[in-house]
């Protein structure tokens, strides 16, 4: 079972997934973090996660190292490994979320792949 948390700049999502199939999702505010502190521990204590896949805010890290083992905890970056070339100037610009989208993509479909990403967020 994993999790796997993005805090955008609008909402905040979780999801629980189990053998590719999603099994609870909890979306809220990101402005409102605080405010959901009690769901986000009553999740994190409703399953035993294999792993966590957060993009996340500084403080929901501090409360998911509390609640899970440090190697059960797994940050993203664009200094990973990932199934596909990143040759992009300055690859550390490039958003965990995209990075989660192509890496599930490629590991799902074959390429060639567009993918679009609509946030609310633009430079």
């Amino acid at each position: 079972m994993n999790l796997y948390i993005d805090v955008g700049n609008t909402t905040t999502k979780f999801a629980v997934d189990e053998n590719e199939l999603v099994k609870r999702v909890l979306v809220f505010l990101s402005k409102d973090i605080k405010a959901h502190k009690s769901e986000v521990l009553t999740l994190l204590n409703s399953y035993s996660f294999d792993m966590a896949y957060p993009k996340c805010s500084n403080e929901l890290k501090k409360i998911l190292l509390k609640k899970l083992s440090k190697d059960k905890v797994k940050f993203i970056s664009p200094r990973d490994p990932v199934d596909f070339g990143i040759d992009i100037e300055f690859p550390d610009e490039l958003g965990t979320d995209l990075l989660c989208d192509m890496q599930g993509a490629i590991s799902k479909y074959s390429a060639p792949l567009l993918i679009i990403d609509v946030g609310t967020a633009s430079k």
